[in-house]
This record gives structure tokens, C-alpha cells and sequence, in this order.
């Protein structure tokens, strides 16, 4: 994964539980060098020894440290220098989630080892609707639940996710389904 996943990370872990938190994290996984470059690709066990040590550390689960960071990754990137990307890609849930394909090809110029998830929004009414997320990378769903909330809080929509398992007759395809509130 590149360097900006961790440094979403680290951030995440600073604002919720301060840098002693972060230096023990490092320390535990003998992390020397804790600045991540963005643009520069770093090992997928890197980040999966992070988040299982900061899971470990609070005394949270996997999953539940991954939605944590999911919807810091929403936040984060608002604020720190994608928020123009995020605002191109749409201005609503619905358009945003259609859109992601689309930003994660333009990105791939700015990062050539993108292995990017993809993704594919249909509408099943007015207020719900159905996102598969594919990706090589396996585990990863709570971490698109908390994507999900947090693209609910950028859009100022209240919603709800359900992770309602794996896509009929695909392998690495995962479905949601996302109940916005009125």
C-alpha cells in the first residue's frame, strides 16, 4: 500500500489516543523510520502489523479499529490536500460511489503501483442503495464500512451500513448496503 494509507493511519491513531499511543505502537512492531512518504509504496504487512497493533493497544478489535480508520481516511483526505479530488468525484453519496472507479484511474498517474478496490453503486430505491467493493486485498470490509460512515459525514447523509457478505458467484467481490436516513 503506499505511504499515504500509513500516514492516514499514524494521524488517525495521534488524534484519537496522542503520540504515546503511536510510539508504543511503533516500539511493538519495531517500526525505526515512522514517516511515510505518499507517493512511495510500502508493504501490505506493514500496515496490517499497524492496524492489528493499534486494535491490540486500545483493546478493540480488527474490525473495529479498521472502521475506525476508514472513516478517519474520508476525513483525513478532505482536509489534507484531496479534498478537491473528493469534491470532483461528486456531490452526492450516489454520484460519489459511481465516481470512485473513475478517481482511482485518474490517481493512477500519480501513483503508478495503484492496486486500487473497485467499486460499483446501484440504486435499489429512493433511500438505499447497494455498493460491491472488489479488491485483491482480503479483510478489508470494515474498513469500507467506516469509508462508508464517513463519506456519510462529508455529504452531511445520515445513513447505515450493512456488510451483507460476498457477491453471488464472485470471488472477491463484497456487498453493502447503505440506508440513508431522512
Amino acid at each position: 500500500m503506499y505511504g499515504l494509507v500509513n500516514k492516514v493511519i499514524k494521524d488517525a491513531i495521534f488524534q484519537r489516543y496522542g503520540e504515546t499511543a503511536w510510539q508504543a505502537i511503533c516500539k511493538r512492531i519495531k517500526l525505526e523510520d515512522d514517516i511515510f512518504v505518499n507517493l512511495e509504496p510500502y508493504p501490505d504487512e506493514l500496515t496490517h502489523r499497524m492496524v492489528a497493533e493499534a486494535a491490540s493497544y486500545t483493546g478493540q478489535s480488527i474490525p473495529d479499529m479498521l472502521m475506525e480508520f476508514g472513516r478517519h481516511w474520508i476525513e483525513y483526505n478532505a482536509v489534507h490536500g484531496y479534498g478537491d479530488m473528493l469534491k470532483l468525484a461528486g456531490k452526492d453519496l450516489y454520484t460519489f460511489l459511481s465516481n470512485l472507479d473513475h478517481m482511482h484511474a485518474g490517481m493512477s498517474h500519480i501513483f503508478p503501483e495503484l492496486r486500487p478496490p473497485s467499486f460499483r453503486c446501484e440504486r435499489i430505491s429512493e433511500n438505499q442503495l447497494k455498493l460491491h467493493y472488489r479488491s485483491e486485498r482480503q479483510g478489508l470490509e470494515a474498513f469500507v464500512t467506516g469509508m462508508l460512515q464517513g463519506l456519510g459525514q462529508y455529504f452531511d447523509t445520515p445513513l447505515e451500513v450493512t456488510h451483507t457478505g460476498p457477491c453471488e458467484k464472485e470471488s472477491i467481490c463484497e456487498e453493502f448496503i447503505i440506508d440513508i436516513k431522512v
